[in-house]
């Protein structure tokens, strides 16, 4: 009954993945639908990720009053609806307007569902939980390059996401006899919330601040790298709108293979061992990504950036409940989704104006001078849990 829930988890998480690719792979296609200028990307991401941060830092409050399984039934319905809406959107604002439930659904489910399985389950399951969330985010590209190619338009990429949450939503619904099975338990007590955390109680917490911020770094230059990829391609490399759609999706594939991969192997190191390599593998992928112009060896370079994404996000939250009391761990997660997601709302727009105003080419540079943030504020926060002698 465990891997079974494990499994409708995991296709949950696949729910939470699948909008998240699809602006920045339709966008040179859909910003002409609108005549809007290709920047106006990050304003929907910067209104998604708004949804998305109010909903993270009321993570705690509402685990406390609803279950795990109510909040992640209510939040794959709302990004449905909303996806559906979408496809249907015959102005700009329209899709800025819609894009803020779609934010909404994401943050409260990321939070709960991360913390439930960083407490249920092991490191591994961790990521591959993160792994489904990649297999989520390749439906898009996927599906936007096949319809690009068939002459159809960007709408029915965001019809048929719809349908597939709708079904993912039935199946999660169906799945509450499993939930029970875990109720009461010391994990969910802790998972629950019922010794009311403020902010400031786990701000104190000497460490917390850099286990925050390092969310807000590495989400910056991940969702930067997703929605500006295919625009990179198009624009920089001089790809047409089908192939960048077809390469952004390389990004999302490597991402999914690097949480595999840190899936299957991970156990054989230490976190912070897995994220200092991931963070050289970034520095060498985004630099020979430069220096490319074929098709195969963007494809190459993309896939692998990608991988080197995949293992720090799922890692950096196994070390929440490694580094700090269990009792804190659905607060500082809650704040490590907000963060995560004000660097997807700030840094993209910034992006897309450096890219627009200076040089279509800044995108790996971009990445870089972000990776070299990160693996100071990751340095810092490894100091001061070897400190507290957390490991």
């Amino acid at each position: 009954m465990t891997l079974l829930l494990l499994a409708v988890i995991y296709i949950a998480f696949i729910s939470l993945g699948l909008p998240d690719s699809m602006t920045g792979s339709v966008w040179p296609v859909m910003h002409l639908t609108f005549s809007v200028p290709l920047e106006s990307a990050g304003l929907i991401s910067m209104v998604t990720c708004l949804g998305t941060i109010l909903s993270s830092l009321l993570s705690g409050k509402l685990t406390r009053k609803f279950s795990t399984w109510q909040i992640t039934t209510a939040s794959i319905i709302l990004t449905s609806i909303s996806l559906f809406l979408i496809s249907r959107t015959t102005a700009f604002w329209q899709v800025i307007l819609l894009a803020l439930p779609l934010g909404l659904g994401g943050g409260s489910i990321d939070a709960a569902l991360n913390n439930f399985v960083a407490l249920h389950y092991k490191k591994k399951q961790l990521s591959f939980l993160h792994g489904f969330w990649g297999i989520g985010t390749l439906v898009g590209p996927v599906l936007i390059s096949a319809l690009l190619t068939e002459g159809r338009s960007w709408r029915n990429a965001y019809s048929s996401v719809s349908a597939i949450q709708l079904i993912i939503f039935l199946i999660v619904l169906a799945s509450y006899p499993l939930w029970k099975l875990y109720s009461g338990s010391p994990e969910t007590e802790a998972e629950s919330g019922k010794e009311k955390i403020s902010y400031l109680d786990v701000l104190r917490v000497k460490g917390v601040p850099f286990a925050i911020v390092s969310f807000l770094i590495y989400c910056a230059f991940e969702n930067s790298t997703m929605l500006w990829a295919a625009s990179y391609m198009v624009y920089d490399k001089g790809f047409d709108a089908a192939s960048a759609a077809s390469l952004s999706g390389m990004v999302f594939l490597g991402l999914t293979a690097g949480r595999i991969l840190n899936g299957l192997f991970g156990d054989l190191f230490q976190d912070r061992h897995i994220i200092r390599f991931s963070l050289v593998f970034i520095t060498v992928s985004a630099i020979l990504l430069i220096f490319q112009d074929t098709l195969i060896m963007c494809y190459i370079c993309l896939f692998l950036l990608g991988m080197g994404f995949g293992p720090i996000f799922p890692v950096m939250i196994h070390e929440t409940v490694l580094y700090y009391d269990k009792k804190y761990s659905q607060t500082i997660i809650g704040l490590q989704m907000a963060f995560a997601y004000m660097g997807c709302t700030l840094l993209p727009p910034v992006y897309g104006l450096i890219a627009t105003g200076i040089s279509q080419s800044a995108l790996p540079f971009f990445v870089l001078i972000l990776n070299g943030l990160l693996a100071i504020t990751v340095t810092k926060k490894a100091i001061y849990a070897k400190k507290a002698g957390r490991f």
